[in-house]
């Protein structure tokens, strides 16, 4: 496991707040200590492993929140970045197409709807597949 930084760990225990805040229906609250807590994320910090996954939990959980109260501009912006770091993150995906819907962003939605679907390759089949009798 990586070391964290002191200024990782601070940011780890605002965004835990902010997901105590979250829970209790807080929401504007938690937008703010999450807010807060990638404030005092640099980009030093996100320089290793554990910075970048602190880094894009506190982004996907703010996202989450501001899907609440309608702020999807900021929600697009969040799940971006956090796509640059983590290209097939469903969650961002999702979040990210479901505000570009909400902000009558079709066609920017539709353009990424297909890397949103993408999984991983369906398992060869162990026997052939049925042939229809042609008559």
């Amino acid at each position: 496991m990586a070391t964290q930084t002191r200024t990782q760990l601070q940011a780890k225990r605002l965004a835990g707040a902010a997901g105590e805040l979250f829970k209790e229906g807080k929401v504007d609250e938690a937008v703010e200590k999450f807010s807060e807590a990638l404030e005092i994320i640099s980009s030093e910090d996100v320089v290793n492993e554990a910075g970048i996954k602190i880094k894009k939990g506190i982004l996907l959980n703010r996202s989450a929140a501001l899907i609440k109260i309608g702020e999807d501009e900021i929600v697009v912006e969040d799940c971006t970045e956090v796509l640059e770091m983590d290209p097939g993150n469903t969650k961002a995906l999702f979040r990210r197409a479901m505000s570009l819907v909400n902000l009558d962003r079709w066609q920017e939605a539709v353009r990424r709807r297909p890397r949103m679907l993408q999984g991983p390759p369906l398992p060869a089949a162990s026997h052939p597949a049925p042939t229809v009798p042609r008559h």
